[in-house]
């Protein structure tokens, strides 16, 4: 006669086998269960989730500035003004895009992406409308983008740290070092 404890074993052994997680998603957990560090960075995440909320804020006060000062351009900038400010707007929303993935996901490729945007893109837009004084900047728009800038310089900080970081636990994982010894590199 079978006892309680025999039905309830051999019931979940064959639950277990029934099991709807696929090959992928038992490694991932295994990997999770392995004890790998996280080589997502705390600091750059803290910066660029402060910089997500602000970015709205930012957007609509570059837009409402356009409008305000559109009338007092000259002919040039009244045609580049507008391109400047639709390029600006659309990079610094790749920009974080590309942050947030490349560190959440621990990916190099997406973080190399995110710094040449805002090395090679963002920051030159940003700082030719801050130090150009035909830009005829609003008080409230040059202050914006001060405060901008002071988000990109702190992501750039904490991004390179934490472009150093994921890259020193990815090349663990591909060379198969001892997770100890890697801890032992971030600290």
């Amino acid at each position: 006669m079978a006892t309680l404890e025999t039905i309830v074993d051999n019931s979940v052994v064959q639950n277990t086998r029934r099991s709807t997680f696929s090959n992928k998603a038992q490694d991932e957990l295994r990997f999770i269960k392995a004890g790998l560090p996280v080589a997502s960075h705390l600091g750059f995440q803290m910066s660029l989730y402060f910089n997500v909320w602000y970015y709205p804020f930012w957007t609509a006060i570059c837009i409402y500035a356009l409008y305000e000062k559109y009338s007092i351009l000259d002919d040039i900038l009244a045609a580049l003004c507008p391109i400047f400010i639709a390029l600006s707007i659309f990079l610094e929303g790749c920009r974080l895009y590309f942050g947030y993935y490349g560190n959440l996901f621990e990916n190099i490729a997406a973080l190399g992406a995110y710094f040449l945007i805002t090395i090679f893109l963002q920051v030159p837009i940003i700082v030719v409308q801050v130090a150009s004084y035909r830009f005829r900047m609003l008080c409230v728009e040059w202050w914006m983008d001060i405060v901008l800038l002071g988000f990109v310089f702190l992501e750039v900080i904490t991004g390179t740290m934490a472009y150093r970081q994921i890259s020193l636990v990815q090349n663990g994982k591909l060379f198969n070092w001892d997770t100890d010894d890697n801890n032992k590199k971030l600290a």
